[in-house]
C-alpha cells in the first residue's frame, strides 16, 4: 500500500474523531462556518 493513500475509518461518535484524529477547526471568527456544525449537518446520524 502506498505511503500516502488516503483511508478511512468509522467512528461511533464525534468523541471518536477527537480522539483518532486532530479534531474539527473552529470557525471563531465573524464570518466563518463552524466546521463541526458543516459536517454534522452533512452525516447521517442524530
Amino acid at each position: 500500500m502506498p505511503v500516502m493513500q488516503p483511508l478511512s475509518i468509522l467512528c461511533h461518535t464525534f468523541h471518536d474523531i477527537d480522539t483518532y484524529t486532530l479534531g474539527f477547526p473552529r470557525g471563531n471568527n465573524h464570518g466563518q462556518t463552524s466546521i463541526f456544525r458543516a459536517v454534522k449537518h452533512c452525516l447521517p446520524g442524530p
